[in-house]
């Protein structure tokens, strides 16, 4: 019996130092038997992965409440767990939507008896989008305070003279000849702060206030010319650079390699007896520290390949017809590209002055054809450089806000 059990503690051991997570696996995933090593992985689940992709999509956007997150993605989308034979097959519960939201696994690492292990599955979102996640809703996983779904810019904006923020709220009137019902919404200064007299701002129309945040998206737009133009060109930037980045990413290769194959060969000599526990965990350690350093110089040379043109498109993409889309969009929509490309969000005597967010601000300097390759170069240079700290909402999250 102890033999059995020290057994089974090995193969235990011997798969989590493998990178594969005991017992059934998290919302998004299937366990699969490989068939040529009898040995038990963990898979995307073709049919829910892209819908908890787009769950944390929602909310890397800023504008969306787990519990808001969890109702679209039961109630529009449809979302089940997996069902299974005597359970499963159910609506997601909303503690399960914060274990979800703050479970590791989903950036590629899992937690076993109380050590953290780097997984071999496929992450759903970069390690970088996940602590963005955790600062959104807050420590402890507690949301921030919600605010009321029509007000669009609730949270963004700050009153220029006391400093406190801007709010929002609904007045009716009824028209006394007809009767007719209108409402309108005004943003004021909370005053929050005890000052003697109040603070004297005045309130401001919703649609004055749009209209002022029009004026300062418009020369950010980016039209059908210059998208169909910019897309290929920074394709061929990506095309240029990719002749560079292959000695560079070789050498490193290869030395991940070596430090792969001399982790493989202390896990047999262990599963074998050949060296001690002690002896193991020690060499372990080391390699385990120079592969991880080798496969985050890996990671790192492909996401700057992949992800600063990713990032550049999107940046195109998201500017493309932005004024248009802001103005038939919805509260929420609002709210998504105003933060996205704005931010210092100041209201002053009924004037709202912003500064635009980099690489958003190079668009402003795209008056004519003759200054696009300038305007491009400088978005792919921020882009390059601010690869692994910076993220565009997609294009999809403002269609399911629709």
């Amino acid at each position: 019996m102890d033999k059995l059990s020290k057994d089974v503690k090995r193969g235990l051991r011997a798969k989590l130092e493998m990178g594969w997570r005991p017992g059934v696996a998290p919302l998004g995933y299937l366990n699969k038997l490989d068939d040529h090593k009898g040995a038990r992985t963990i898979i995307p689940d073709p049919k829910r992965f892209p819908l908890v992709r787009r769950m944390w999509e929602l909310m890397l956007t800023g504008a969306y409440t787990p519990s808001r997150v969890l109702e679209i993605a039961s109630e529009e989308w449809g979302l089940r767990s997996l069902p299974r034979r005597k359970s499963g097959g159910k609506k997601f519960s909303y503690s399960g939507m914060y274990a979800l939201l703050t479970n590791p696994f989903y950036y590629g690492w899992f937690e076993y008896g109380g050590e953290l292990y780097h997984g071999k599955h496929q992450p759903i979102v970069t390690e970088e989008e996940f602590w963005t996640v955790q600062k959104i809703m807050g420590s402890a996983g507690r949301p921030r305070p919600k605010t009321h779904k029509h007000f669009a810019y609730t949270g963004l904006i700050r009153c220029g003279e006391c400093g406190c923020m801007i709010t929002a709220e609904e007045k009716i009137k009824r028209n006394k000849t007809n009767g007719k019902i209108h409402r309108y919404v005004y943003y004021h200064c909370t005053k929050r702060k005890k000052l003697r007299p109040p603070c004297p701002q005045p309130c401001i129309e919703v649609k004055e206030l749009e209209r002022q945040i029009e004026v300062f998206l418009q020369p950010m737009a980016v039209g059908d010319d210059f998208l169909k133009w910019a897309l290929p060109y920074l394709r061929r930037l990506n095309d240029t650079a990719t002749v560079d980045r292959k000695a560079v990413y070789a050498s490193v290769e290869s030395a991940y390699r070596s430090a792969q194959r001399q982790m493989d060969e202390l896990l047999n000599l262990r599963l074998r007896d050949l060296i001690s526990d002690e002896e193991f965990e020690s060499k372990r350690r080391t390699l385990l520290r120079e592969r991880e350093r080798l496969k985050e110089r890996l990671e790192d040379n492909e996401q700057r390949a992949d992800r600063w043109l990713e990032m550049a498109e999107g940046t195109f993409n998201f500017a493309h017809k932005l004024l248009e889309r802001f103005m038939a969009g919805t509260p929420e929509q609002k709210k998504i590209i105003l933060q996205t490309v704005g931010s210092n969000l100041i209201l002053c005597d009924k004037k709202l002055t912003l500064e635009p967010v980099e690489p958003f601000a190079y668009l402003r300097c795209a008056t004519s054809n003759s200054k696009w390759r300038g305007t491009v170069l400088n978005v792919r240079t921020f882009c390059v450089r601010n690869v692994n700290n910076f993220s565009i909402p997609p294009l999809t999250v403002l269609k399911e806000t629709a």
